[in-house]
């Protein structure tokens, strides 16, 4: 791998990083050599980001969930769901190579994830056979379905949305992962999970959170201040520090998420050309990463 080649073009990385639709001046650092280098320029100008599109599901629409089989993770089992009027989805689309008038999208690498809430029966009917949070598959025709929108306030602007416990010291052991994560879904959720890898020895992929969240609460409100994102909901999250700002109603408990500012590039064999990038944000105070970028040169 060419770190300096990997360092030129990181011009697009991090000074103007947008986090919850802002932009500030960051610093990447190499934790590799530990070598510290301020770079400059658009982070959307970096071609190996984690970015996605969002789509407003215009009526009832059944989509096509894929889970991995338990007997043999090389296949797929497919589930059918139906997504309600006015979710919104995170995913990549192109043109159906056999109709130009057709549509593809999925979900299926780095999107942010539907809630188990929405997700939960087909997950636990998928279950005892095969695992995974299951990944969106849907052909339309453009403007009947779904229609394209800009990204929802409450989830990052780049990766998964799922943070996992751990600054500096976390993303030194990646893609190793041992902490809990935070996940913010499209359809407006935050999800709590606890650790729980899940290895399948006839596959190279590794789960390490349950599909079930540990506790789950349904956004109701979303604030955006600067590089900080306050998100409402009507009762306490269990494992994070929320604070109770109301009484009663439906915006009684308040979660502050920030961007640091302070993205990460790491040695990552699951990432393109062994490189990842990795960001820091704390959740109620307390420090979580994502990974937003792969290399690329």
């Amino acid at each position: 791998m060419n770190f300096k080649k990997l360092t030129l073009s990181l011009t697009g990385l991090v000074l103007s990083l947008l986090v919850f639709g802002g932009t500030a001046q960051a610093e990447t650092t190499n934790i590799t050599d530990n070598h510290a280098s301020r770079v400059r320029g658009n982070i959307n100008d970096y071609e190996g980001l984690f970015s996605r599109q969002y789509y407003r599901v215009n009526k009832k629409t059944t989509v096509k969930l894929a889970f991995y089989r338990k007997d043999n993770p090389s296949k797929i089992t497919y589930r059918n769901l139906t997504i309600p009027t006015g979710t919104i989805i995170s995913a990549r689309s192109w043109t159906d190579p056999k109709n130009a008038k057709i549509t593809r999208i999925n979900d299926s690498f780095h999107m942010a994830d539907l809630s188990y809430k929405l997700k939960q029966k087909v997950i636990t009917s998928a279950s005892a056979n095969a695992y995974g949070n299951g990944e969106i598959y849907i052909k339309f025709r453009p403007g009947r379905n779904f229609t394209r929108v800009k990204r929802p306030s409450s989830v990052l602007p780049y990766g998964d949305s799922i943070l996992a416990k751990g600054g500096v010291s976390a993303i030194r052991q990646l893609p190793t992962v041992t902490g809990d994560s935070v996940k913010l879904t499209s359809d407006g959720y935050i999800e709590y999970y606890k650790f729980n890898q899940q290895p399948y020895t006839s596959y190279s992929q590794r789960y390490f959170w349950s599909s079930k969240p540990t506790n789950y609460r349904k956004i109701n409100h979303v604030l955006v201040k600067g590089s900080s994102v306050y998100l409402y909901y009507r009762s306490k999250l269990p494992n994070v520090n929320d604070k109770r700002v109301r009484k009663s109603g439906p915006y009684q408990y308040r979660l502050t998420i920030k961007n640091q500012h302070t993205p990460y590039s790491y040695e990552d064999t699951t990432q393109g050309d062994d490189t990842g990038f990795s960001s820091i944000y704390t959740i109620g105070g307390v420090q979580y990463n994502t990974r937003i970028a792969q290399g690329w040169n």
